[in-house]
């Protein structure tokens, strides 16, 4: 999405005229994870130019189904390892209450 951002301002499109919009659950193809549309404001409003979805593994998953033939890949690493990731979880509802003053401000 940055390659993106990059290149819309590098072909002359001004910073202010582009903004990423997340899809929301409803608006996804049934193979996306998580799907981001570029956008640029043009004389006809906001429109789509650019769509980054999160395919995964449907493509390779659609492959070996349809081939009947493993298209897996794995390596041993000789020294593995573990991580410890820590992973966040927002209230929405709470954030979305304390941040909705500020949304109005951003549309404008």
């Amino acid at each position: 999405m940055v390659k993106t951002f990059q290149f819309l301002q590098k072909i002359g499109v001004k910073r202010e005229n582009i903004r990423f919009r997340q899809h929301l659950l409803n608006e996804m193809a049934h193979y996306a994870c998580d799907c981001w549309d570029a956008e640029i404001f043009t004389s006809y409003g906001w429109v789509e130019c650019v769509g980054h979805a999160d395919r995964a593994c449907y493509d390779l998953q659609q492959h070996m189904e349809h081939s009947k033939t493993d298209l897996q890949m794995a390596r041993k690493l000789e020294n593995p390892y573990t991580k410890q990731v820590l992973v966040e979880k927002f209230e929405k509802g709470l954030m979305g209450k304390e941040l909705k003053k500020d949304c109005q401000l951003a549309i404008k």
